[in-house]
């Protein structure tokens, strides 16, 4: 990524910073002095932004290597999401299990409940049955 060219400057694949010297000042129009400040402005500009850039960059290698971490990281998270997305699933499963289990003990109760009431209700018509026979039997 980066690519020291002999000491007059840092290469980027997308920008290219070099020093800039006097004579290249003079040769635009500048007198001796102009060029000499503005030269060294401009290359206190550049140093500070080779600085600023280069500690920004990252090798290659150093991009893999975070590359690696960032997909091991996933890979983990993706396996914490499975497992807390199956013990959700068993979570909800022995819930239901246990809301069948009570329905159905409802259930079971209420038919319990209604044979009785049935069966009582069977043992008042049979008790009328034999009232009313008893009394047609003293009748006739």
């Amino acid at each position: 990524m980066v690519a020291l060219s002999r000491g007059v400057g840092i290469s980027f694949r997308w920008i290219h910073l070099r020093a800039i010297s006097n004579h290249h000042c003079v040769n635009r129009g500048f007198q001796n002095q102009q060029a000499e400040i503005l030269s060294q402005a401009l290359n206190q500009i550049l140093s500070g932004l080779k600085q600023s850039l280069s500690q920004k960059m990252i090798t290659k290698d150093q991009q893999e290597q975070l590359i690696l971490k960032l997909n091991s990281d996933i890979t983990s998270l993706r396996k914490d999401m499975l497992i807390l997305e199956k013990s959700e699933f068993d979570a909800l499963k022995n819930e239901n299990v246990d809301e069948i289990t009570k329905v159905n003990a409802n259930f079971s109760l209420d038919v319990s409940m209604e044979r009785s009431r049935q069966k009582e209700a069977a043992a008042d018509q049979d008790q009328k049955i034999r009232t009313v026979n008893t009394k047609i039997e003293t009748e006739v």
